[in-house]
């Protein structure tokens, strides 16, 4: 079967009368079988995000969503959290197609919880 993953983004922003409008979908061929969705308690020391063995290799996308209602979590490619690429303030989510399968993620103050879905290539 062909084009079993179809993610969907979309931003709009409003400022002082100007706006920008901007969407885009398109459809993916899934090769293996694996879907994974967690919601991972994130403490504030650095910790590998967990993903399931059986999601071989890099995933096609990765998914990730802060749960919490004030604290931030940062998303980074080493566990010292020098290499961080996303900082998901409190509701805000993220997608994108990963060059890797090893993420670590470090909450700020207090545990966050972290959706994290991931989709096999």
């Amino acid at each position: 079967m062909a084009s079993e993953i179809r993610p969907v983004i979309s931003l709009e922003a409003v400022k002082n009368g100007a706006k920008i409008s901007l969407s885009h979908s398109t459809s993916i061929n899934m090769t293996g079988t694996c879907l994974y969705h967690n919601v991972q308690a994130i403490g504030t020391s650095a910790e590998v995000i967990a993903l399931p063995s059986d999601l071989s290799g890099i995933p096609s996308l990765i998914f990730f969503k802060n749960l919490d209602s004030a604290n931030y979590v940062e998303i980074a490619l080493d566990s010292g959290m020098s290499q961080v690429f996303a900082k998901l303030l409190f509701g805000q989510a993220m997608m994108m197609p990963p060059s890797t399968a090893t993420f670590y993620a470090r909450a700020n103050t207090a545990l966050v919880d972290l959706i994290v879905v991931a989709t096999e290539a």
